[in-house]
């Protein structure tokens, strides 16, 4: 894992995911890289989120009415909202190599993604 060291990581999760967020973070820093954690939370967006927020219940309600309140993550207003969220959290953090999105209801950061593998496969040549 020589390869892997001095990368500067961000993982972004919701919430604690069965230990796996502990995990990756001692395995990733026992091979000397440095992890940054931040929650995935709508609180980036500033005032935005009251807006998110009630998008997501409106369209909740709207396509499962009942079961509402158990499928609100599961809308497109929240992945939308999610997408942005995760959004800012990286444009937070300029200088990244890697991104990690753990159980996260939001679009992956691709260009990020191949600027990393592009960095890896330049290490391990």
């Amino acid at each position: 894992m020589a390869y892997i060291s001095n990368l500067k990581i961000l993982i972004i999760s919701p919430g604690e995911v069965s230990g796996v967020r502990a995990a990756l973070m001692a395995a990733f820093e026992r091979a000397g890289c440095e992890v940054l954690f931040r929650p995935q939370s709508l609180r980036v967006l500033g005032l935005l989120r009251y807006w998110h927020a009630l998008r997501m219940i409106v369209s909740a309600l709207y396509v499962y009415r009942r079961d509402a309140r158990v499928m609100i993550e599961r809308t497109r207003a929240a992945f939308v909202a999610r997408s942005r969220a995760c959004k800012a959290i990286v444009d937070q953090e300029a200088n990244v190599d890697v991104v990690l999105l753990i159980g996260a209801n939001c679009c992956n950061y691709w260009a990020r993604v191949q600027r990393a593998s592009s960095l890896l496969s330049t290490r391990i040549t």
